[in-house]
């Protein structure tokens, strides 16, 4: 009887966990964007997005187009150095 609660227990245990995680990875939004010159108006190519305070972060493609997953509230950041 004690075997069969322990397993019902660890179960129940496993459920919550993988509840949480979906939760946590449904929170995140995947925006995207373009990173153009001030100037010229032209595409940034390797343009450095990442959000602040942290190390998450991408580089624009060759059109300076860039995609990243966002939680609520996270501050983008767009550096480039050429």
């Amino acid at each position: 009887m004690f075997k069969s609660l322990l397993l019902k227990g660890r179960a129940l245990c496993l459920l919550l966990c993988c509840m949480v995680s979906s939760l946590v990875v449904t929170a995140q939004t995947r925006h995207t964007g373009k990173v153009i010159g001030s100037d010229d108006k032209l595409p940034v190519v390797g343009a450095s997005v990442r959000i602040k305070g942290t190390n998450v972060g991408t580089v624009t493609d060759i059109n300076g187009d860039f995609a990243i997953n966002v939680n609520p509230g996270n501050v983008l950041v767009v550096s480039y150095i050429g």
